[in-house]
Order: structure tokens, then sequence, then C-alpha cells
């Protein structure tokens, strides 16, 4: 086998490396645990980041819509001193936010692994977000 195989080979391993390292900075609530993860503390809250429609045909209850498009100018109203759980429809844009949230002092944020989409319990449909700290 020639040089440039072992030069992809260890490209491919660098950057699998770098993905494990950077989703191991986050602390993730699995989705089948999140109804158990909120109910054993009422000080936690769930954010959705999925646009305003994505969010009305199908919500985790209780939880507050703030779009990813917007996050950044609603971090008055996420707060700094609970545990913040973070949910999209598959994962991937809550683990955007969580990037931003933590990029602006956010410490205490759990990423919902696999997000909305797998999860089996209840949901709520509509607007009927929870409160949002004034």
């Amino acid at each position: 086998m020639n040089i440039g195989f072992w030069v992809m080979i260890a490209l491919v391993i660098v950057y699998v490396v770098g993905l494990v390292i950077r989703n191991k900075s986050f602390q993730h609530v699995p989705v089948d645990q999140l109804g158990s993860w909120v109910g054993a503390n009422n000080e936690r809250v769930v954010i959705d980041v999925r646009e305003k429609d994505e969010y009305q045909s199908g919500h985790f209850p209780g939880s507050i819509n703030v779009p990813l498009s917007g996050i950044s100018g609603q971090f008055s109203k996420i707060p700094k001193d609970k545990d913040v759980a973070v949910i999209c429809r598959s994962g991937n844009r809550s683990m955007q936010a969580v990037r931003i949230l933590k990029q602006n002092g956010y410490t205490r944020i759990w990423n919902v692994a696999r997000g909305i989409s797998a999860w089996s319990g209840q949901t709520e449909k509509g607007n009927k977000p929870g409160k949002l700290q004034s």
C-alpha cells in the first residue's frame, strides 16, 4: 500500500477522534430518560430549538420554544442558574445550541440525544410554551 493510503487513514482517525472529544464535552440526556430527568428536579427547564411551526406540531410537555435561528437574542430569558436540557428534532440543532450557550457562559446545559423524533411519550401541540425567566 502506498503512503497516500496511510495518510488518508490517519486523517480519518484524527477526524473521528476530534468528533468524539468534541461531543464528550457535552452532557447528554437520553431522550427516553427526559421525563424522569425533568421530574427529578422542578428547577429543570427544557428548551426546544426547532422553528415555531415544528414546535407547534408537537413538543415535549412544558418545553419552551427558543428557535436556534434566534437564540442569540434570547440569552437573557434562558436561566443560567437552572439545569437546561436542549432538544430539537434529531439532536443536531440542539448540539449547535448547546455550543452557543456554553460559549456564552452557560454551564448547566444538557443536549437531548436523538431529539423529539425519538421521544415515545406524550407531546403537546400548538403554542403552549412553558415560561421563560423574566
